[in-house]
């Protein structure tokens, strides 16, 4: 489903059924950060704004990952083992993909303080308040 502009319909675009993001109508000027605002529809449903987690929530959370893999994110190879897995992803050789230490670092590095920020912003829409407050190392 896509929200468009209070309407929503349904787009056929291959299948996938993957979430879509689409910039929310604004009368603020386009040079306002605070102007533009998504929401991610699903099939289960919206997850919005107010779920986001602040800016400074999320460089907390991101500078984990930046300590994590602090060496990884810096090696020369880096981009080079981001290529390779890449190709190997898009093959579908799963077992090429992950088959390496190396990989592994670098997938997880590339790939998971994005999902970190997705799967704050599910937790923070569908746990109670209560318990989301429990759950929230970020802080």
């Amino acid at each position: 489903m896509v929200q468009k502009q209070g309407k929503t319909k349904k787009k056929n675009a291959g299948g996938g059924g993957g979430a879509v993001v689409r910039p929310a109508p604004t009368t603020s000027s386009p040079k306002d950060p605070s102007a533009t605002t998504t929401s991610t529809s699903t099939g289960a449903g919206i997850i919005s704004d107010s779920a986001q987690l602040s800016v400074p929530e999320q460089q907390r959370l991101l500078g984990h990952f930046t300590a994590a893999f602090d060496a990884v994110l810096t090696a020369e190879a880096f981009p080079q083992l981001l290529r390779e897995i890449k190709q190997a992803l898009f093959e579908r050789d799963f077992a090429r993909a992950f088959g390496r230490e190396d990989y592994l670092d670098a997938y997880a590095a590339r790939w998971s303080p994005t999902r970190a920020l997705c799967y704050a912003a599910v937790f923070r829409t569908f746990l109670p308040p209560a318990a989301a407050a429990e759950h929230r190392p970020w802080r």
